[in-house]
């Protein structure tokens, strides 16, 4: 219902319209609203409630997704703060054509438009102190992604895990070698400055792999790393730390994940661990855009999962 200022407003309007009133000053007075917005109506100008309309930052579907987004986030264990859906929120409205700035309190409105979701005191606590692995959690885990599954009607080749591993370069593992025969065992000296290499592998549940991502330490790729007659296709680049980064992460999603996945009108399953390079805005917005349910696995639980 219109507030009692507008509705004056108005029949303000409706009077000058039907010359019931000599002139704005004497329509304003009459219904005691102010000279200055009446003259602004008068010639054309919008109500603050429309303009606020035009000014919409997300569709009513891209809120809804971002609601069930929050929801499915904290039920994984992983609550966003304020911060994060404010950003993520600006992510989705610049890659639709929207507005690109979000204003101050975009996102306390945002949850007053939403009643299931509130702000809440998010206390933390030592993961490894968190019974990942039992029963409850995992069934807790697993009825969540099969509610994800049945609801997107995903097939098993649309559900893809990523996982991280490293290696160090140089003398890793055991190996036979000739000694005494009156021990068993010999040590080998390991050299300390080997390099740090992190793979990013990716599979789909009916066994589909897609290109590995590289990552080595340093600040740019070598040629001399790679012998063209045996090197493999895969995505290299690098890191200062030798590990994933927010950049790669996100490059890793747009120049690999999503080329190789995605099929059309096809819902896409991604499960991931939670670590900070695949939780960014910019990373949650594209895969909202490409319509890829992230899924995090529960933390120190992968191992079983």
């Amino acid at each position: 219902m219109p507030a009692p200022d507008q509705i004056s407003i108005d029949e303000a309007l409706r009077g000058l319209k039907t010359r019931k009133y000599a002139s704005v000053r004497a329509a304003a007075r009459y219904h005691h609203v102010d000279h200055a917005t009446l003259q602004r109506r008068f010639h054309g100008g919008l109500s603050s409630q429309q303009q606020h309309k035009g000014q919409t930052l997300l569709s009513e579907e891209q809120e809804k997704l971002l609601k069930e987004w929050i929801l499915e986030a904290e039920a994984l264990g992983h609550p966003v703060t304020n911060p994060f859906v404010r950003e993520l929120a600006k992510q989705i409205s610049t890659r639709s054509g929207g507005p690109t700035t979000i204003g101050q309190n975009w996102v306390s409105r945002f949850i007053k438009r939403h009643p299931e979701i509130q702000s809440k005191v998010g206390r933390k606590i030592d993961t490894l102190r968190i019974e990942n692995t039992s029963p409850k959690a995992l069934t807790e885990w697993f009825a969540l992604f099969k509610r994800v599954q049945n609801t997107y009607d995903v097939k098993p080749q649309h559900i893809w895990n990523m996982d991280e591993t490293g290696i160090a370069l140089g003398v890793c593992q055991n190996q036979w070698v000739i000694g005494k025969a009156s021990t068993k065992k010999s040590y080998i000296k390991s050299p300390e400055n080997r390099e740090w290499v992190s793979i990013l592998k990716t599979i789909s549940a009916d066994g589909v792999s897609i290109r590995p991502v590289v990552i080595f330490k340093g600040q740019s790729l070598q040629t001399s790393w790679f012998l063209a007659e045996n090197c493999p296709n895969w995505f290299y680049t690098h890191s200062i730390k030798g590990w994933t980064s927010n950049d790669i992460g996100l490059r890793w999603l747009v120049n690999v994940f999503l080329p190789e996945t995605q099929t059309a009108n096809e819902t896409q399953i991604l499960l991931i661990d939670g670590h900070g390079s695949h939780a960014t805005p910019e990373f949650m917005a594209k895969c909202i855009q490409n319509d890829v349910k992230v899924i995090y696995l529960i933390p120190h639980a992968s191992h079983i999962l």
